[in-house]
């Protein structure tokens, strides 16, 4: 998700540059899809699962200025049941932050507001409805090669899509857990590119929920879908 949403920031910057000469950019489907594809792989309590390179510890609640554009962009899509569950876990953990200048410090703040954001406030509507949480449900991402079995209490995760190469783990069939009641088997995610702790340990098989024989490296492999439905997921990596 990291670098999802690292790509999105940039694109959004032209697309908003764009609309002020006319152009209606944000009308092209795929653009709508980068906002509204990652709200399926958001754990029940805010946080994105950290496959292959990604941060952990990312969560929705960062990515609340996201939202209120494509709220203000697209209305009628649901992006304001969105914002009010991110404003709702907010208010249980922190107040939204903004950059702070004085004379000596530059930084953020917590605000003690959930919805305090610039971006909410360049593009925010004056006000979000209270639409609670999402259903739960089982779901699945074909391309992507991820597989979702949920309802309120339990979220399990298997990873089968194709071999990602530079920042992908070795980890095929890897399974991520949460519990409504706080335990969790978790992807790690990545310590940072410059640790030699990211390759010899973060990448490898042993530090995913899979099975290692004899201490080997996963190949390269692309996974494969075998069967789907709302209780089960199944799949390979030949």
């Amino acid at each position: 998700m990291t670098y999802h949403y690292y790509t999105l920031s940039a694109l959004s910057s032209l697309v908003m540059t764009a609309q002020e000469s006319g152009w209606k950019v944000h009308e092209v489907p795929k653009f709508k899809k980068m906002f509204q594809a990652p709200l399926g792989l958001v754990q029940r309590d805010g946080y994105f699962p950290a496959h292959n390179d990604s941060w952990p510890g990312v969560d929705l609640l960062g990515m609340s200025g996201h939202y209120e554009w494509a709220h203000r962009l697209w209305p009628k899509e649901g992006f304001e049941r969105e914002l009010s569950w991110i404003y709702g876990l907010r208010s249980k953990k922190r107040g939204g932050q903004l950059w702070t200048l004085t004379v000596d410090l530059i930084g953020m703040a917590d605000s003690g507001h959930a919805r305090a954001s610039t971006q909410a406030l360049l593009h925010g509507v004056e006000s979000v409805a209270d639409g609670g949480a999402p259903r739960p449900g089982s779901r699945i991402f074909r391309e992507s090669g991820i597989g979702i079995l949920e309802n309120e209490e339990v979220r399990v995760c298997l990873r089968f899509g194709p071999y990602g190469k530079s920042h992908e783990h070795h980890d095929k069939l890897n399974v991520d857990v949460w519990t409504r009641a706080g335990w969790k088997a978790a992807d790690l995610g990545t310590s940072g590119y410059g640790a030699k702790i990211t390759n010899a340990w973060y990448r490898t098989p042993a530090a995913h929920n899979i099975v290692v024989v004899d201490e080997k490296v996963q190949e390269g492999v692309d996974g494969r879908l075998l069967d789907f439905d709302e209780s089960r997921v199944r799949a390979d990596a030949p």
